[in-house]
């Protein structure tokens, strides 16, 4: 399986800039609405590129290929490793999948891919799309409650934390 990224080039230029990189067949990647693809190392057979990846960008990012690797997520998308529902996504799948790594919470950066403790059956799944962080600090529904119909309080079944109030 690939991990394909694509953005725009840049302004007055056409086409598009892209990288690919291969998740190895007993790993798991997440692909959490960001840039996830970091360090380019042309020689890796598991990662393709376009092949004006690198024109113009070093100065516009202030990247210096004498003292740095090339990382695609810093160079062109900006900012998106950085924000906390992007990584605490990414962590959360990984941790379900490999608790054993103890993923560090506040780390800026995960791993691209990681090796499951066990086979990922479709249980894992389950859980994973029904997850919502419960039983942590970034649990973001605790506090979206209604009443039912028997006066009890209760997680609402149609809460969106993401949606704005009227």
């Amino acid at each position: 399986m690939w991990h394909l990224e694509i953005v725009a080039p840049e302004k007055g230029n056409r086409g598009s800039i892209w990288v690919a990189q291969r998740v190895p067949d007993d790993h798991v990647g997440v692909n959490a609405n960001a840039s996830t693809i970091k360090e380019i190392d042309l020689k890796d057979p598991g990662l393709l590129h376009a092949r004006k990846i690198f024109s113009g960008w070093h100065r516009q990012w202030l990247w210096d290929p004498a003292s740095e690797p090339f990382r695609f997520c810093y160079a062109y998308a900006p900012g998106e490793p950085h924000l906390l529902w992007i990584t605490q996504t990414q962590r959360r799948v990984f941790d379900l999948l490999a608790p054993s790594l103890k993923l560090d919470a506040n780390a800026e950066n995960y791993p691209f891919s990681v090796k499951p403790d066990h086979p990922v059956t479709t249980q894992d799944l389950v859980t994973i799309f029904k997850d919502y962080y419960e039983g942590t600090p970034y649990n973001f529904i605790k506090d979206i409650t209604v009443t039912d119909e028997n006066g009890k309080t209760v997680i609402s079944p149609l809460a969106n934390p993401f949606m704005p109030t009227i």
